[in-house]
């Protein structure tokens, strides 16, 4: 698979499912409002689905590794988990490795996140995909969630199965005001997944011109490899010219060339990009 194609995988999802949307005009001081928790959606059948389904959970009592707590964390009912923790483990896990923790901070329940971590909740247990509570609440967008769990020890460099970072998670989603606290709280933007792409490949591969203009502002860096690309050949590839001046006008290199064999300068995806433009013409 080309290392095109792995940036566009990692990327990939229906955007009208993403909750926080950003804008070109967003100030990079924003400070909008904490989410609130996450709308539950029933799928039917006993399903339901939180944050763009991102999590499910079978309520209806077939998958009988989801217990009592699990449930009353996934809702959110902070009484319900206070009666039923007394005969439960705090850290059961269902079959996918979720602990109760994992469900509310997927959820945005953040008086049931405070509650379970004051009773000992472990913040390092890793769901079926790698996540972590932490992990798994940056890719939901749950900042006031983050905040409580990084105060109690959180892991802000802990990664996924597939070496992404909350901050990969969060670009990923188009975040940017979570973007803005986990590079506040000293994530690191410069951290590549196992693909090789860190934070600022895939805000590029997303064509979220702020969140690419705040992570080279912090100082990633503008001619970074993305295994055999730059952000610039990226951009010049999806055919964004927004992202193309950006990345010029911070110094990107047009100069450089990808390292698949083919030698192949950014000049040359402008060129296959399905909008033509010229601005690499003129530099």
């Amino acid at each position: 698979m080309s290392r095109m194609k792995k940036v566009l995988k990692f990327v990939k999802g229906k955007r009208d499912d993403r909750r926080e949307r950003v804008s070109p005009n967003t100030a990079l001081s924003s400070s909008e409002n904490l989410h609130s928790p996450t709308e539950i959606m029933t799928l039917g059948d006993g399903i339901e689905a939180c944050d763009g389904q991102k999590y499910y959970l079978d309520i209806s009592g077939r998958d009988k590794s989801v217990t009592k707590l699990h449930k009353a964390a996934w809702q959110g009912n902070l009484d319900k988990v206070k009666a039923v923790m007394k005969k439960a483990d705090i850290d059961i896990p269902d079959k996918f490795n979720r602990t109760p923790l994992h469900l509310a901070a997927a959820c945005g329940h953040n008086s049931v996140v405070h509650f379970l971590i004051t009773n000992n909740a472990r913040m390092d247990i890793r769901d079926s995909e790698g996540k972590t509570p932490l992990l798994k609440a940056a890719e939901c967008g749950q900042k006031e969630v983050i905040v409580t769990l990084l105060d109690r020890g959180g892991d802000l460099h802990s990664v996924d199965f597939e070496g992404n970072s909350p901050l990969h998670l969060s670009v990923k989603n188009c975040f940017y005001d979570l973007s803005v606290l986990l590079l506040k709280k000293g994530a690191n933007f410069e951290l590549p997944n196992k693909d090789g792409d860190i934070p600022l490949h895939v805000a590029t591969a997303v064509e979220q011109s702020d969140i690419v203009e705040l992570l080279l502002r912090y100082g990633s860096d503008v001619n970074v490899l993305s295994g055999d690309m730059t952000p610039l050949m990226i951009a010049a590839r999806v055919g964004n010219a927004d992202l193309v001046k950006l990345f010029l006008d911070y110094g990107a290199d047009c100069r450089l060339k990808d390292v698949n064999g083919n030698a192949k300068t950014s000049d040359f995806y402008v060129e296959k990009s399905t909008t033509r433009f010229h601005i690499l013409r003129n530099v």
